[in-house]
């Protein structure tokens, strides 16, 4: 959570001072984690630290700067939240977000619709999406290093926060680092040790498959023990 909680704050402050814009943040920063809660409450105080400039009074850059750094809110997922659905909740919208970039990472060609249907979700909000990451993307600047197709989108869809903890990487240790932080992320995973043993399972002949079963059996056995 934010410094700013340190911080004095008065909700009656006049609008555009920083105690004001110190109790707004922090009302954001907590209904942000508030998943079961309805999207329009987070929206409605959103809504409030845009109109009023907010970030102003705080010493931040930017509107953006101060979702995404101080209530933990990327733009798209900002876009999404303003455009969502009466009676939706925060962790609904932030999940379909996800699922949004996600599907259009993986089928970039396919129809808005299509990916909408394969979400669960409004053709509108996939839209919103799109064309906020488009803009995203446009100005996102992959290092040179990271060279690989599969490298390269699972860098596009990990948090900007990341993005630029890579950027920063010296070279000893850039190897395998956006598979590390994508598998930290939930962006890429692993498969478990029995998936592992089924896909390596598949792979045997019939002789060899013959010989596994027969040996698992054997696992399976009360081992003897001493004085048997």
């Amino acid at each position: 959570m934010s410094v700013l909680l340190d911080e004095t704050e008065d909700q009656f402050a006049h609008p555009g001072t920083r105690p004001w814009a110190i109790y707004f943040v922090n009302q954001a920063q907590t209904t942000r984690y508030e998943l079961e809660q309805r999207a329009e409450s987070l929206r409605d105080l959103i809504l409030i630290l845009k109109k009023n400039e907010a970030w102003k009074p705080l010493g931040i850059s930017s509107f953006e700067v101060l979702c995404r750094n101080k209530i933990k809110l990327e733009m798209n997922q900002v876009d999404a939240i303003m455009a969502s659905k009466r009676g939706e909740t925060i962790g609904t919208v932030l999940s379909k977000t996800e699922a949004i970039r996600a599907r259009r990472a993986e089928h970039p060609e396919e129809t808005q619709q299509a990916t909408a249907d394969a979400v669960g979700c409004a053709q509108s909000m996939v839209a919103t999406i799109i064309n906020k990451s488009s803009d995203s993307e446009e100005s996102l600047i992959i290092p040179n290093w990271i060279r690989g197709h599969d490298e390269q989108v699972s860098f596009r869809r990990l948090p900007s926060s990341e993005q630029q903890r890579l950027i920063d990487l010296p070279p000893d240790q850039r190897r395998g680092a956006v598979r590390r932080a994508a598998i930290n992320a939930g962006i890429i995973r692993l498969p478990t040790p029995l998936e592992q043993a089924q896909k390596a399972f598949e792979k045997l002949d019939s002789q060899d498959r013959l010989a596994f079963v027969e040996w698992i059996g054997q696992q399976s056995q009360p081992q003897p023990t001493e004085g048997d």
